[in-house]
């Protein structure tokens, strides 16, 4: 039955996942090597070098092994990848914690870090996804680089047990070794019930699931039979149904509640991420150009992650501005922008929590540089604002082709706006990023509202000249205001809609 066993491909995927994981520790441990003739890496240099090898190994051995390279990736469901993941033991730097940091506070954040990892990944590599994910490689390579990031000063970044396991072997130092095992593959199982189960689940029978765990042949019928249950959950989806119950509320729907979702957690891990990155530990400052590249580098992995569930707005500006633009309606305005104020509060709270106290500060909060008034402030971050803004309605518009990776494009926006405006007022382009961590260590200063006026103004411009001035939507008023309420259907899906019904009717026996 374990016809993998027997099959050439199966023995060139082990040989794959063993050579990339032996190129993966090579190019990884050598970059963050102390060299005597050079100054110490930093931790910009060690993050990317760990990031682009796996991006570049993803890319050359994807398609011979699914290029896992870490333990933690075996424990996800049931997938129609026909190879299962062995992988043997491979070389890594030995982990410490940092001597503030406790072993709980550790668990904590591998867990978070390779749950946005994992999530990045299983997103990346969907082949249900009929959307623009530019490239899955350069994805998941950033996404573990924006990891390292933050998580290198905690604990040296781990995210993978492989990567931990052997210098602990050859040095013979096993001192809270377990945390670099209990949380990835904790974070990585959140990740793949949640997606896999919750987010985005595939619809198999319990059969179809048992006989990929044993590494049985398909039946040759299960991709007709996975393609009628696919169109089956389509046409009997709440936009398949006739329009009179098609008009009901967003609210009411599956999909709806779990974009709200979405919003939380995507800015939850965002927060986390980007202000983690910001904190100032005492055995090293931050550079302008690492934490925005963290800012950036984490938008880009939770578009990449989120963007289909969604649309990985994770920012109550662009939320209002989408609104502006009439582009979603009033109930998914105000409800995304309480998940992703709750989702800001939430993870500030996180890292305030798993933050040695010597180094929490004010927890990267933005603040007007002493130099700069309110008003110019605020210009900085209609500027600002209106870049990305305006980045986001153009990766987005799904009127055009050919435009490359829209995550990578967002967050890169994200990036160039830090490189200019974290000297300003911090960088906030974000009211949500800004609100959390006042609301954790109840600083308000009096120049709080530049972080929401500024923002909001920016993205609702870019909004209103994108949408109505270069590129607008040939719509009625009746069009617009189904928007709104949250009801509209156009024409073309109604008719596609329609075709397929008839499809289905002839296709399924009496």
């Amino acid at each position: 039955m374990l016809w993998e066993l027997r099959s050439i491909a199966f023995s060139r995927a082990v040989f794959a996942e063993f050579l990339a994981t032996l190129v993966f520790v090579l190019f990884g441990l050598g970059s963050a090597l102390s060299w005597p003739s050079a100054p110490a890496p930093s931790t910009l240099q060690i993050a990317l070098a760990f990031g682009l090898a796996i991006g570049t190994l993803v890319q050359a051995l994807g398609h011979v092994s699914g290029a896992h390279i870490n333990p933690a990736f075996w424990i996800h469901p049931p997938h129609s990848h026909p190879l299962t993941a062995l992988s043997p033991g491979l070389f890594s730097l030995l982990f410490q914690l940092h001597n503030e940091t406790t072993t709980g506070q550790a668990v904590t954040v591998e867990l978070f870090l390779t749950f946005q990892l994992v999530l990045c990944v299983f997103a990346s590599t969907d082949e249900r996804r009929e959307d623009n994910l530019g490239s899955p490689a350069l994805s998941i390579g950033l996404s573990v680089a924006v990891g390292h990031l933050l998580g290198i000063r905690y604990t040296g970044c781990s995210m993978n047990p492989a990567r931990s396991f052997a210098p602990a072997v050859i040095v013979g130092d096993f001192s809270d070794h377990w945390v670099f095992w209990v949380g990835p593959l904790l974070g990585a199982a959140a990740a793949a019930i949640l997606y896999h189960y919750v987010l985005f689940p595939q619809a198999k029978p319990l059969a179809e699931r048992l006989a990929i765990l044993r590494g049985c042949e398909p039946e040759p019928d299960w991709a007709e039979r996975e393609a009628r249950r696919r169109q089956s959950v389509e046409l009997h989806s709440p936009q398949s149904l006739p329009r009179a119950m098609a008009e009901k509320k967003e609210i009411l729907t599956l999909a709806f509640a779990r974009a709200v979702f979405v919003e939380f957690l995507s800015t939850l891990i965002f927060v986390f991420i980007g202000l983690g990155s910001a904190l100032k530990w005492p055995s090293a400052l931050p550079s302008i150009l690492q934490i925005a590249l963290a800012f950036g580098l984490a938008i880009g992995t939770l578009v990449q992650a989120f963007g289909h569930i969604s649309g990985a707005h994770i920012n109550p500006a662009v939320t209002i501005a989408f609104f502006v633009g009439n582009q979603i309606s009033l109930l998914r305005t105000l409800l995304y922008v309480l998940a992703q104020l709750v989702g800001a509060i939430a993870g500030a709270g996180i890292l305030y929590g798993v933050t040695p106290a010597n180094t929490r500060g004010n927890l990267a909060i933005n603040a007007i540089n002493t130099n700069v008034t309110p008003g110019q402030a605020l210009v900085v971050e209609i500027i600002l604002t209106f870049q990305l803004a305006a980045c986001i309605f153009a990766s987005t518009d799904n009127r055009r082709s050919g435009v490359g990776s829209p995550a990578l494009s967002i967050g890169l926006s994200v990036t160039v706006g830090h490189l200019v405006g974290i000297y300003f007022t911090g960088c906030s382009m974000n009211p949500a990023r800004s609100f959390g961590p006042a609301v954790v260590t109840r600083r308000f200063s009096p120049a709080h509202w530049v972080f929401w006026v500024g923002p909001i103004l920016g993205a609702c411009l870019a909004s209103l000249l994108y949408f109505y001035i270069l590129v607008p939507y040939c719509m009625n008023m009746s069009d617009r205001v189904a928007i709104i309420k949250g009801t509209y259907e156009s024409e073309e899906e109604w008719e596609e809609q329609r075709e397929e019904r008839k499809k289905s009717m002839e296709l399924t026996p009496p």
